[in-house]
């Protein structure tokens, strides 16, 4: 079913607010507790287990990730602005700048391999148990 861009603008609008009020309900609760630890990744660490339980349905924020993500790399322009600001500064560590670059991409590519690997192994050892036990059954 194809939405009207009226619908669609209603349920980015809902979407956001109900993301941007999930992220100050949760800032203002560690505000009040005095708790110093991200509001952000507490907001999506809830939100997860909001959309994992149905408590939320998944089209009530699909349309607003999809409009945040569209918009992306808007986000990274300061960044890159800082980096072309300060080059001077940068340009005498560009060694130790390149080799940190490359050695944590080398490191999270070797703990996903070896987790996919585990992972991939725990399930065919529990599907494998589990062909055995039906098979004494038999």
């Amino acid at each position: 079913m194809k939405l009207s861009y009226k619908n669609k603008f209603l349920r980015v609008c809902g979407g956001l607010a109900l993301l941007v009020g999930l992220y100050e309900a949760v800032s203002r609760a560690f505000d009040l507790f005095a708790i110093t630890f991200p509001s952000s990744l507490v907001a999506m660490v809830i939100l997860y287990f909001l959309l994992l339980f149905k408590i939320i349905p998944l089209w009530v924020v699909e349309d607003a990730c999809k409009f945040i993500l569209k918009f992306m790399p808007l986000y990274f322009v300061p960044i890159l602005v800082g980096i072309m600001t300060y080059k001077e500064l940068l340009a005498g560590k560009i060694c130790s700048i390149l080799s940190a670059l490359v050695l944590s991409a080398a490191i999270t590519m070797l703990a996903t391999a070896f987790c996919v690997e585990f992972l991939q192994k725990r399930k065919c050892g529990a599907k494998e148990k589990e062909d055995k036990q039906s098979e004494r059954i038999l």
